[in-house]
């Protein structure tokens, strides 16, 4: 049986997606027309706003997987009529880890010269971008980092607490209770497959190299970064490992917070229900 979603008319919905799809929207800021990739030779045709948008959906993860340990102890230990010792211990790990659909180059806050030396562009891109020796295609690119998977967030949470004290009666109507508490709640947190804007820049910014022949990044050359992949985004199938690896960069917090108490109670009662009188002294 049909959804009724699918009917034509129905509702009124369509597919969408998003822009920054794979193989990539390649957006002319001369003119205003986007193309996209076509085939592994660098070939080019008009993008389609409606076929060619990136489904992002089926990447993120709508339920996350978890792993949690946990663990609590309490012991005392009765050292004569006036004095119990005690103690607590607790401890709690929780990891995580989240998906969303993958990273990319994303239009907004970078713009692209690509430049008629790059050996990556053929020249069916630089015809449809005006790439010429003496002019640069001025460009912005959507393009879906599909080979390097989702961005992942791996959280962990780690808990412990402790508490140690005796406790018990003075003499009759007065008692006591001693006590230390500490606490402790470290997170770290490591971001995956997310790109570096300025490695991006540097990826894209590819030359012949005078002495192999071969494509390498002008930051290589100039020695500003000697560690710099050339990204082949121009032709299908043209990603290199070495390139990801580059570009992603992971994302890393780490934090703690702590909790020290020591406590001291002295309390007297006149006799059994009524209201007692207590002097807290803590630190």
């Amino acid at each position: 049986m049909r959804n009724r979603l699918e009917f034509d008319g129905s509702t009124g919905l369509t597919c969408s997606g998003s822009s920054t799809s794979f193989p990539g929207r390649f957006f002319n800021n001369v003119n205003g027309k986007s193309f996209t990739i076509a085939d592994a030779a660098g070939g080019v045709r008009p993008f389609n706003s409606t076929l060619d948008q990136f489904n992002f959906a089926p990447y993120n993860y709508y339920q996350r997987p978890d792993e949690r340990y946990g663990f609590n102890a309490f012991a005392h230990y009765d050292v004569n009529e006036h004095a119990r010792a005690y103690g607590e211990f607790s401890f709690n790990d929780d990891h995580t880890v989240a998906q969303i659909a993958p990273s990319g180059l994303f239009f907004g806050g970078q713009e692209f010269f690509l430049k008629n030396n790059n050996p990556f562009l053929s020249q069916a891109f630089k015809d449809a971008f005006g790439i010429t020796p003496t002019t640069p295609g001025d460009l912005l690119i959507g393009r879906r980092n599909l080979e390097g998977g989702g961005r992942q967030d791996d959280r962990r949470h780690t808990a412990f607490r402790g508490v140690l004290g005796v406790k018990g009666d003075i003499f009759k109507n007065w008692d006591y209770d001693i006590f230390v508490q500490t606490g402790k709640v470290i997170y770290s947190e490591t971001y995956l497959n997310d790109f570096s804007k300025t490695r991006i820049t540097r990826a894209l910014d590819v030359v012949s190299d005078p002495v192999t022949g071969q494509p390498v990044c002008a930051s290589k050359l100039d020695g500003s970064d000697p560690n710099c992949v050339p990204y082949n985004i121009f032709s299908l199938g043209k990603v290199t490992p070495a390139a990801l690896a580059y570009l992603q960069t992971p994302g890393l917090q780490k934090g703690s917070t702590q909790q020290s108490v020591q406590g001291a109670t002295i309390t007297m009662a006149a006799s059994l229900g009524e209201n007692r009188h207590r002097r807290i002294v803590r630190r």
